[in-house]
């Protein structure tokens, strides 16, 4: 998992503080049947109820991470 430093991060954070987190991590990937590498977005809240990971793939690369999520 590509986002794996990030979200164990976020969790640390949580269970340390009991407050909750919001991280951003973007990466670039290429799936097996992409024709180029794609920029992938990843947004990680941790809280109480849970840990929530989400994912966009988006081609613009010259904007901030939290910017375009």
């Amino acid at each position: 998992m590509l986002a794996k430093v990030t979200i164990e991060s976020a969790r640390r954070e949580f269970s340390q503080y009991q407050k909750p987190v919001k991280r951003y991590h973007s990466f670039m990937y290429k799936a097996g049947t992409w024709k180029n590498h794609q920029r992938v977005i990843v947004k990680i809240e941790v809280s109480s109820p849970g840990t929530n990971i989400r994912y966009i793939v988006i081609n613009l690369k010259d904007y901030r991470t939290r910017d375009l999520y």
